[in-house]
């Protein structure tokens, strides 16, 4: 890494949460949405400017149904069964 990167990671990292929410707001040029803090990561969460329909309403419905029936893979167990 550069010394200018890694001068600029180190002073990064010193930043509170709310100093690097506000930091990559200045800098960050994106699709709309918003930089949160969850679970202790910052995450970009775009804007669904899609109107909801009825087929997301039964979608919605329909995944709810199956978190309830066990159905429900979470990511990393989904990435390990597709890796193998």
């Amino acid at each position: 890494m550069s010394p200018a990167l890694d001068r600029v990671s180190r002073d990064f990292a010193a930043l509170t949460p709310v100093e690097k929410l506000e930091f990559l707001k200045s800098v960050t040029s994106s699709a709309p949405g918003e930089w949160v803090t969850l679970g202790g990561e910052i995450r970009f969460i775009p804007y669904d400017d899609e109107p909801w329909t009825e087929e997301d309403e039964a979608d919605w419905e329909e995944g709810k149904k199956e978190i309830a029936e066990g159905k429900y893979q979470d990511w990393d167990s989904l990435k390990r069964e597709f890796s193998s």
